[in-house]
């Protein structure tokens, strides 16, 4: 994946945007999607599980459903709406899905666990 392009809706979301801010966005991801798969948009390396990303260094984060939709956008054959890719940035966190409204859930949620965040971080 990490040698494609991607399209895709932007969703800037107010953040500290360091690793913590990534973190707080994969989780609200995994809840919704406990089978989520992940890899780094700079490297390509992949990762199995949550507890195997190292967020410290990452900047960029490709969050797949689960395999097979990880293997779907590997192929190709990307189906709408199973990857997300998460950009830290200072200040905010970018959120580039396929349809906003078909993510709205994943979206709020990740946007009112960074307002707390942000709030505990003033």
């Amino acid at each position: 994946m990490s040698d494609q392009a991607i399209g895709g809706v932007d969703v800037i979301l107010s953040a500290v945007g360091d690793a913590a801010s990534l973190d707080i966005c994969v989780r609200v991801a995994g809840v919704l999607w406990p089978h989520a798969r992940f890899e780094d948009a700079d490297t390509g390396e992949r990762y199995a599980s949550y507890a195997d990303v190292p967020f410290g260094r990452i900047s960029g984060l490709f969050v797949y459903r689960d395999l097979a939709a990880q293997f779907s956008w590997d192929s190709d054959a990307e189906e709408a709406n199973t990857m997300v890719y998460l950009i830290r940035h200072p200040g905010a966190i970018t959120v580039v899905v396929d349809d906003p409204a078909a993510l709205g859930g994943m979206l709020e949620g990740m946007r009112t666990m960074l307002e707390t965040d942000n709030e505990r971080n003033r």
